[in-house]
């Protein structure tokens, strides 16, 4: 944040400079043919510039734009239209509390490895774990316990080209099937989850202390005498 002479404030995101960059790749020329950098003697030429549309235009894989691009669309709008905290309600209905911590966690892993097959795992992540900390929180069970095997699960998008931006690419410029995708990428879900869910309940509980709700879990809770309890 900068501020200016008349006092305001002013913030520069992350994308200010990308798009900088980008418009200097239209501007920079490729060869450097003219004065100070060539003699004057020479007869001037037409530079081209570093890119061009057309290059862009041909070259740029729009399908991943828009797949990147819609899953951060999806959980911003997801956020602002309280989607997110329908769902915890909604979530909270089916009494996870009288469940074995493990299950829920499989449960929850398993939901998550089948969404994010079929949608953009950005999308699937950025939607999915801020209604697991609420949940959790709700739960009293340390968020980190659900947001970490999701955020992780997330990952495992093996199954469909739809699923992640690589899995597109390399569909696009090759000759497989989208059932060879999913005769190998079934198989390494099913490991990885189960993997996944076997290393959360055991190494992962004293290394993150998840058998305890931890203070700043418990500063947005409204009853957390209860959890500490």
């Amino acid at each position: 944040n900068v501020e200016t002479v008349r006092g305001s404030t002013v913030s520069v995101g992350s994308a200010t400079p990308a798009i900088f960059m980008s418009i200097l790749l239209f501007i920079l020329p490729q060869t450097y043919n003219f004065w100070p950098f060539a003699s004057m003697n020479q007869s001037l030429q037409n530079a081209p510039s570093l890119i061009t549309w057309r290059l862009i235009e041909t070259k740029m894989c729009w399908g991943v734009i828009f797949l990147l691009g819609g899953g951060f669309a999806l959980a911003k709008a997801s956020q602002n239209s309280g989607l997110s905290t329908l769902l915890v309600v909604q979530l909270n209905k089916m009494n996870l509390e009288s469940w074995p911590l493990w299950l829920t966690s499989f449960v929850i892993c398993f939901v998550t490895v089948t969404i994010t097959n079929v949608a953009s795992n950005t999308a699937t992540a950025n939607v999915l774990v801020p209604i697991l900390a609420k949940m959790a929180v709700t739960m009293c069970i340390n968020p980190i316990y659900l947001t970490l095997p999701a955020g992780v699960v997330c990952s495992y998008a093996f199954a469909l080209p739809v699923a992640t931006a690589p899995n597109a690419i390399v569909f696009g410029h090759s000759t497989m099937k989208t059932t060879d995708m999913m005769k190998a990428g079934f198989v390494m879900n099913l490991i990885c989850v189960i993997t996944l869910c076997i290393s959360i309940n055991t190494y992962a509980v004293p290394l993150f202390g998840l058998n305890e709700f931890p203070d700043w879990a418990a500063a947005v809770h409204p009853n957390a005498s209860l959890c500490s309890a």
